[in-house]
């Protein structure tokens, strides 16, 4: 029977080299190599990973985002002016100044000792401490003016044609001050705004009305002199017709049952038919008169009922020639649109792209403007304001 060696004459031949070494110098690595402890080779890290799992959703120790620091911006010489005597409106030139309606922003003077900074001089009887208050100003972009006119008819919060004002004295598009940019227009676009209540409209231009709608609700009721028609809940209302425009009188109300309208050229006179579409019976689901008014119609047309005598009123009808709003954006500047009623008041706010205007009032002050349209705020060791962006972008 064979015979192995035994003690420190035994050998034996590594699995990593084929060399033969004694017996008693042998390991064993890792994977199970027997070899001679000169070649060991310790596992490695990345062969023995710790166990992972999927990312989850959300993580105990986030960062969520901050809102922007406030940030100093210098502006250029004499940016403020005073808008009017007795008030304390104040515009503001910033060019490009990337901000939106109802931000605010905070008015200081050359800081002083210790970082402290200083109220700019006084402007046209509004003090430093008014416009340099704390608490900032909240602004609205463009230059506020003392031009307003009128809306000529009802629009929604989605419309951009058909927003047609009555005048456009003052309204005009001047080319801006110095190139601007925004997310709806693109850098150097000459344009103005429009303020009706809370809703900023920006506007490239003006063109001719091209779809003024409007429907009114009639319903007849007896009173003290016989029957007649309440137009929109208003007996007899005396209403105002725009050339090319469309008006549909709804006779779907019960009680106009056996009163047909009708559209004349005098009280209860000869019938107006031109461009008139009269359907269904009067007193039934979806029964009107409508009328498309021709370029050609009378000053004056009357509505009627077609049976009886003395139930309608007058229509004034007018020409508006090129009073649209054309390259219109609803809600701009960040400000909300909503719907606006015929007769509502718009004003013109002038190159919003490089001004704002503000109320210094707003936080309590009552200094106001001795003359109005007097610039100041320097920029000189004694005086130059700075704006501190709290709501906005850089």
């Amino acid at each position: 029977m064979a015979r192995f060696a035994q003690g420190k004459y035994s050998l034996a031949i590594s699995d990593i080299s084929g060399q033969a070494f004694p017996w008693n110098e042998m390991v064993t690595q890792w994977n199970g190599l027997f070899v001679h402890f000169s070649e060991f080779e310790s596992k490695q890290p990345q062969l023995d990973p710790k166990p992972s799992h999927a990312d989850p959703t959300a993580l105990p120790t986030t960062r969520p985002q901050q809102p922007p620091s406030n940030a100093l911006r210098f502006l250029s010489f004499n940016p403020i002016k005073s808008f009017a005597a007795g008030s304390a409106v104040v515009n503001v030139f910033e060019e490009n100044h990337g901000r939106q309606h109802s931000s605010y922003v905070r008015f200081r003077g050359p800081p002083g000792i210790a970082g402290v900074f200083n109220n700019i001089a006084a402007i046209d009887g509004l003090s430093g401490a008014q416009i340099c208050d704390a608490s900032g100003h909240k602004i609205t972009p463009g230059i506020f003016t003392n031009t307003t006119t009128t809306l000529v008819s009802n629009i929604d919060a989605t419309q951009t044609t058909g927003i047609i004002l009555t005048s456009l004295t003052g309204f005009e598009i001047n080319s801006p001050r110095t190139p601007g940019s925004v997310d709806f227009f693109s850098g150097g676009t000459p344009m103005n705004a429009v303020i009706i209540a809370a809703e900023l409209i920006a506007y490239t231009g003006f063109g001719a009305p091209s779809n003024i709608e409007r429907t009114y609700a009639v319903r007849v009721e007896s009173t003290g002199s016989g029957n007649k028609y309440f137009i929109d809940n208003v007996q007899q209302d005396t209403l105002s017709f725009t050339k090319t425009g469309t008006y549909t009188f709804s006779q779907s109300d019960s009680s106009n049952s056996g009163h047909p309208l009708r559209l004349a050229t005098s009280l209860d006179g000869t019938e107006y038919t031109t461009n008139v579409t009269i359907v269904g019976t009067p007193g039934t689901s979806g029964a009107y008169t409508r009328i498309t008014v021709d370029s050609s119609a009378p000053a004056t047309l009357y509505y009627k009922c077609n049976i009886h005598s003395g139930m309608g009123g007058t229509i004034n009808v007018t020409e508006i020639a090129d009073n649209e709003l054309t390259g219109v954006v609803r809600g701009s500047f960040s400000s909300t649109a909503t719907t606006h009623n015929a007769g509502a008041t718009i004003r013109c706010l002038q190159d919003p792209l490089n001004n704002y205007n503000t109320d210094t009032s707003d936080q309590g002050g009552s200094d106001t403007a001795t003359t109005g349209q007097i610039s100041g705020g320097g920029y000189n060791t004694s005086s130059g304001p700075v704006t501190l962006k709290t709501i906005g972008p850089q």
